[in-house]
């Protein structure tokens, strides 16, 4: 048996959104762009309304909720989460940091 692991990245900015990605079958969510402008308190309030979502949906933990849309998800949406984890990869491995000269002070 070999477990297969999804990672939900690209847009993530609330737990609204977390949830989808989770839902559509993400057992991780990779936060980047929504910590920069919200800052760090933003894995407490996503946390917060995440446990919120699975009592309304039901679930007693997030593990159930993992893939509970899969029967659902269109293509366009999986072809958006395949395509962002394959730009967040490229990018990582294959940009290489530039070496700029330190900016000069404005007078």
């Amino acid at each position: 048996y070999q477990r297969r692991v999804r990672v939900g990245v690209g847009g993530v900015s609330s737990a609204e959104d977390a949830y989808e990605k989770i839902r559509a079958g993400a057992s991780l969510v990779q936060l980047y762009t929504g910590m920069v402008y919200q800052g760090p308190g933003m894995v407490r309030r996503m946390k917060r309304h995440l446990v919120e979502l699975l009592a309304r949906d039901g679930y007693p933990n997030i593990q159930m909720a993992v893939g509970a849309d899969m029967g659902e998800v269109s293509n366009k949406t999986l072809n958006r989460i395949h395509s962002d984890f394959v730009k967040m990869v490229l990018e990582q491995q294959l940009v290489e940091p530039l070496d700029l000269p330190p900016e000069k002070p404005e007078k």
